[in-house]
């Protein structure tokens, strides 16, 4: 209305003819990167599915409000005012204006040269899988929380002294481990769940964290010291695990399975 001197209805239309195509183009662009998210498998896909559906039917639905209920009402409340001439209001007008006129300055600069913008592309693809090669690649990626657990299991039928056997076997190897403070060991019950005179578990609190700053005493390396330990032990198979980032989605728990019989069999 201030640049072309027009009424609100016709500044309206003139706005819309500017940004109908790119709104609709930043709004398919955003449905594209959402919704392969929602037809994931797996415990990702139910747990983004919910999120990525709300998000995409916002989307759809500002669009649309955007393009009908916006302008409408454009068209019919904005009344012409008269420009600020001094105060706060005329600085930000100043400078909204400034930053507008560079920016547009700057993109038609950046789309009349083909290789800078072909360079920063480049540049940003590079950049970004670098940043995919140095993070973690797991869903929930490990978290040196401090502790390595383990559970010993035997053979069925095996007694409680040669589960204490094995147990006696691995703790000097495993007390010798740089990074490791204690190890704490239960005997006839697993943190997998199990209970016995077969199974047992092991806790092993590790150093304060300030302690262990080497790569040979952080978190990956007492593990794989740890599984080497339980390897060399034939008689008994031990798992080795961390505690999960997130309580409740780990290789212990998480998933409650419970087994109905619909029908009734007889012999």
């Amino acid at each position: 209305m201030d640049r072309d001197k027009c009424g609100p209805e016709e500044a309206t239309v003139k706005a819309m003819k500017d940004v109908t195509g790119p709104m609709v183009a930043t709004t398919l662009v955003f449905l594209a990167i959402f919704l392969p998210v929602s037809f994931m498998g797996g415990i990702t896909g139910q747990i983004y599915r919910q999120f990525t559906v709300t998000i995409s039917f916002a989307v759809c639905f500002s669009l649309i409000t955007a393009l009908t209920l916006s302008p409408a009402m454009c068209a019919h409340i904005l009344r012409k005012t008269e420009p600020v001439h001094h105060g706060p209001l005329k600085w930000f007008n100043d400078l909204l204006a400034r930053s507008t006129k560079g920016y547009v300055s700057g993109s038609v600069w950046l789309a009349r040269k083909m290789i800078v913008t072909v360079v920063s592309l480049i540049l940003v693809i590079g950049i970004g899988y670098a940043v995919a090669k140095i993070s973690p690649s797991a869903y929930i990626p490990d978290e040196d929380q401090g502790t390595v657990f383990a559970a010993v299991q035997l053979p069925e039928g095996a007694t409680l002294g040669r589960t204490e056997a094995v147990l006696k076997k691995i703790t000097p190897d495993i007390m010798n481990i740089g990074g490791v403070s204690k190890a704490l060991m239960l005997r006839g019950f697993s943190l997998l769940g199990d209970s016995g005179e077969n199974v047992a578990s092991v806790i092993l609190p590790l150093d304060s964290w300030s302690q262990r700053k080497t790569p040979e005493k952080s978190l990956d390396s007492i593990v794989g010291q740890v599984r080497r330990i339980a390897a060399s032990v034939p008689e008994a198979k031990i798992n080795v695990f961390t505690p999960p980032a997130i309580m409740g989605l780990g290789i212990s728990g998480g998933l409650d399975l419970r087994l109905q019989s619909r029908s009734r069999m007889t012999r």
